[in-house]
């Protein structure tokens, strides 16, 4: 689709009894790699779930009233036109009436949305269900932001500097540091005070599987410079250990749906547990990324 987006990771949960169901995204955005996880019911649908870009769908047998609950998480691409308006959502298939569906946008309270009738009386035409744009965005103006960053402590300063000109209070862990809190304590503030995270990832160590130096080293025993050629051969870009380490406390405690990666692009590795977590590249300079920041995030 070549229409404008603010991406946002989300999670719909839907409970229906109902022997059908599809719940549609009608206006406003569309969604992308929705994963679908199975809470209960899942031995009484007819075929695995597999939704669309607008719309989920639950098949069960002919008059099968079972509960079933399911969890879909991925990202809503928001129209960017639609930033100051409403997504309008829909149950159009099955019993509207034994069909809920909660969605839950950062790390506000989830939203129910609750059968409201039909229009003209027709069970086919089921009223849409309207939801604020700005409910699935950060606000980056209530709460302190926070920067994890490796040795490149130039790119950080870059961020915090650009945040600061948008009238967005920023700090790091180091902040804590100097205010005498222990880790426990900066937790602590972190769960109270602030509300989203960036983690500025760069290639400041270097690394390879064990495996693979095996390999190389097995055949080349008696010949020891040809085999350290090889292997630094092997070696790619990673991030240092203490940032993966505080951007795992920051997922915890904020959520994956608060946090956005800053990756240059020469880091070649990344954990594929943080895969669906908002990503921005850039080549040289974090400033790549301000004009999406500024626009998707910020909302400027």
């Amino acid at each position: 689709m070549n229409i404008e987006t603010i991406k946002v990771p989300v999670e719909y949960s839907i409970i229906t009894t109902s022997d059908w169901t599809q719940f549609e995204i009608v206006e406003g955005g569309y969604w992308q790699d929705l994963q679908v996880e199975y809470i209960e019911g899942k031995e009484r649908l007819t075929h695995d779930i597999i939704p669309s870009d607008k719309s989920i769908r639950i098949d069960k047998n002919d008059g099968d009233e079972t509960l079933v609950i399911i969890s879909a998480k991925g990202i809503l691409n928001i129209r960017k036109d639609f930033r100051h308006s409403q997504l309008k959502y829909k149950i159009s298939k099955g019993d509207v009436r034994a069909t809920k569906v909660v969605v839950t946008a950062r790390r506000k309270q989830p939203v129910s949305f609750l059968n409201e009738g039909t229009i003209d009386g027709n069970s086919l035409n089921t009223r849409p269900y309207f939801s604020p744009a700005q409910d699935y965005l950060p606000n980056f103006k209530k709460d302190r932001v926070f920067i994890v960053h490796g040795r490149d402590t130039n790119q950080a300063f870059r961020l915090n500097k650009f945040l600061n000109k948008h009238k967005v209070d920023a700090i790091t862990l180091d902040d804590l540091a100097d205010e005498g809190k222990t880790i426990m304590e900066q937790i602590e503030y972190v769960k109270n005070n602030v509300s989203y995270a960036f983690a500025i990832l760069t290639p400041d160590d270097v690394g390879c599987l064990k495996e693979d130096v095996d390999k190389i080293t097995t055949g080349l025993k008696s010949a020891p410079k040809e085999a350290l050629s090889k292997v630094l051969e092997h070696l790619q870009g990673r991030a240092r250990q203490n940032v993966w380490f505080e951007l795992g406390l920051f997922i915890g405690a904020l959520g994956r749906e608060n946090i956005c990666l800053l990756k240059q692009k020469s880091l070649e590795e990344i954990p594929s547990d943080l895969h669906g977590v908002l990503r921005k590249e850039f080549e040289n300079n974090v400033d790549e990324t301000f004009h999406e920041i500024q626009d998707e995030l910020l909302g400027m």
